[in-house]
């Protein structure tokens, strides 16, 4: 068998010896070739796992995160200003990086609450306590409570009836409709200015046991208007629709999904904002929203935070590399869940909440609290000049940014039409590149029912910087109003009140010119007819043009305007743009429109519920009246509100005006 394998091997080899030396060549080079494409590839990884200044953008449906060049990848998230980086910083990178200080002010442990700041700052202290942020957010209790739970108190609404009441201390809701039981218990309270709404976990109902309905805290289905004393379904948890036209129901079932649905779980959209937390776990929380008008760019090191921060969840002693990107995400969700108040500062919006932990200010180890946000695991680019930390313009506004900012329906100038993103607002129109929000707000005085500043405070804010204009006689050649008058003030004209808020229409925080050609060419809300609601379009835009110059697409303003000859007032109250009609019932009820008051009442029966709302105030305090008189309230279905409104309109329209 030997011979027979041999003679078989010698048999396959070729006899041609200069055939075998060419193969034997070809071998060689393929040898070497493999070896320099292994030293290549050993090199290039190499050289990948310490250097991520090239990376490769792989942030894919399943995964938020950018990595960086194949190799060791590092794992970050960008959101405007921010980086936030789960494993080390390479040498390279973190040569072109430093610490934005050895002293933090970001960590749980160096908060200390409003109590330890009391002491050296009592006036400030004293007025925070009545400030409407003092308690945006707290817990349920008989001092905090505004809602009748007496027991007797119930609102019927879309078929559904519901119920208020207490056991002893706590509180309770509970929802019936179709034989169908939903019942709540109140943890805590949201606001409490105009309306406060109400936070908890159900305790009964159809969901299945260990559903995110009984296991996560949610802003529950009503609120309690307290300037009316009713009982109301909330608003604004979704973006509003006409009742009959797909307007959210909160009182649909609890969905099956863990996020819960449309903002209702109170820690994943709310609480961020309605309450103290560290800001180190807030840029872990919503860095998007912490970050967007953040002072500086900076680099954020998660791992090295929560180990310092919250050993429970991360402790640091393994490698970074050794937790998966799916394990990394868990741990990192769970900032989003800290709902407990020993895992926030305190709730609802304290001092630290601006000046942000300030251990070492009060222990006096610091003279002043930083307004920058700072930490051993912060970096920042290396630079000859350091990021200003006391009261600069930027530092002062990012205070305010941090939740006074997002996305809402819009006019057509982009001006949000209601409020809370007051100073994305700001950042759309005129100002705010010298402008901060404290020259007219003072952070540590609550505002109160009404706007109490007077005009001739409010214009000096503005005359501060437009010296040319401090001149009564030379501002009027400006306004062309009388000195004084209410087309003199500043704020009248450029920050007219066309957003909504809650329950009037307040001042826009877009300044910009009362003759933008894409509000009055839109027919929405101008500052002139919001005055001058009588007037037709042809009268404003021949003033605008004698005094200013301006000319309109007439195309659009006979697209807008269909009957030129009509007051403006009237045309808003019809107009297609369900905002544009609040913003004018607002300003005809407030300016005591008797002429208007058909068109008024009419708005009783607008198909947006926030509408009614705004026209059943208007009308209750223009005329002195109570709607409920004529069993009118503005959360009923348009079925419900026939037989009302038929004898509303019969007591208040078969003769002259009350």
């Amino acid at each position: 068998m030997s011979n027979s394998g041999q003679s078989e091997e010698n048999s396959s080899q070729p006899k041609d010896g200069s055939s075998t030396a060419a193969k034997a060549r070809i071998r060689r080079l393929l040898v070497a070739i493999f070896a320099a494409l292994t030293i290549f590839v050993v090199a290039f990884l190499f050289l990948a796992s310490n250097e991520t200044n090239e990376r490769v953008d792989t942030k894919t449906a399943e995964s938020p995160f950018v990595f960086s060049s194949p190799g060791r990848s590092l794992r970050m998230m960008e959101h405007e200003h921010l980086t936030l980086h789960w494993d080390p910083l390479p040498a390279t990178m973190q040569e072109r990086l430093v610490p934005t200080s050895s002293i933090s002010n970001i960590r749980p442990q160096d908060y200390v609450g409003p109590e330890a700041c009391k002491k050296c700052h009592t006036e400030q202290y004293e007025n925070w306590s009545e400030h409407p942020h003092r308690w945006m957010n707290a817990i349920a209790a008989p001092e905090t409570v505004k809602g009748d739970f007496s027991g007797e108190a119930s609102i019927l609404y879309q078929n559904a009836r519901g119920f208020f009441y207490r056991e002893f201390d706590k509180y309770f809701m509970k929802i019936e409709r179709d034989g169908e039981k939903h019942v709540y218990r109140i943890d805590k309270t949201l606001g409490s200015r105009f309306f406060q709404y109400y936070i908890g976990r159900g305790i009964e109902g159809p969901a299945p046991a260990g559903h995110v309905y009984y296991r996560k805290e949610h802003v529950l289905p009503f609120g309690y208007w307290i300037d009316r004393q009713m009982w109301v379904p909330i608003v604004h948890v979704d973006i509003e629709r006409p009742d009959e036209g797909g307007r959210w129901n909160p009182l649909d079932p609890p969905p099956p999904s863990e996020n819960g649905k449309l903002g209702f779980v109170y820690a994943e959209s709310c609480s961020i904002c309605h309450t103290t937390y560290p800001i180190g776990d807030s840029l872990v929380h919503q860095p998007k929203l912490m970050t967007r008008y953040m002072p500086t760019d900076v680099h954020f090191s998660v791992a090295g935070y929560t180990a310092q921060s919250h050993p429970d969840l991360w402790d640091g002693s393994l490698d970074t590399y050794d937790i998966n990107s799916q394990s990394m995400l868990k741990i990192m969700e769970k900032f989003v869940e800290f709902q407990t108040p020993d895992q926030a500062a305190t709730l609802g919006i304290s001092c630290e909440a601006c000046h942000l932990g300030a251990r070492a200010h009060a222990e006096g180890k610091q003279t002043k609290p930083s307004f920058l946000a700072q930490s051993d695991h912060l970096m920042t680019a290396k630079s000859e000049r350091p990021v200003p930390t006391g009261r600069v313009h930027d530092n002062v506004n990012w205070v305010c940014a941090r939740c006074h900012t997002g996305e809402r329906p819009s006019f057509a100038s982009g001006a949000a039409t209601w409020n809370s993103v007051e100073y994305s607002d700001a950042t759309r129109g005129a100002c705010y590149s010298e402008l901060t929000c404290i020259h007219c707000h003072d952070p540590h005085t609550p505002i109160g029912r009404k706007w109490s500043k007077p005009p001739s405070e409010d214009d000096a804010v503005c005359l501060s910087c437009h010296k040319q204009y401090r001149e009564s006689e030379i501002r009027r050649t400006h306004t062309h109003h009388l000195a004084a008058s209410a087309g003199d003030r500043c704020l009248n004209c450029h920050m007219p009140r066309i957003n909504e808020g809650l329950q009037d229409a307040v001042r826009t925080h877009m300044i910009s010119s009362p003759t933008r050609a894409d509000m009055i060419e839109a027919g929405h809300p101008n500052a002139c007819n919001l005055c001058h609601l009588d007037r037709p379009i042809d009268w404003t835009l021949k003033q605008l043009n004698d005094w200013y110059g301006r000319q309109y697409d007439e195309v659009k303003i006979a697209s807008a305007y269909p009957q030129r000859d009509r007051p403006v007032g009237i045309g808003w109250l019809n107009h297609s743009h369900e905002s544009t009609r609040l913003a004018a019932t607002d300003a005809m009820a407030k300016s005591n429109a008797i002429w208007g008051l058909a068109e008024l009442t009419d708005v009783l029966d607008d198909e947006f519920l926030l509408n009614r709302q705004i026209a059943q105030k208007g009308l209750e305090d223009m005329l002195d009246i109570r709607l409920i008189d004529w069993g009118y309230r503005f959360y009923m279905t348009k079925a419900e509100r026939r037989e009302p409104l038929e004898r509303l309109r019969e007591q208040l329209l078969k003769c002259d005006a009350p």
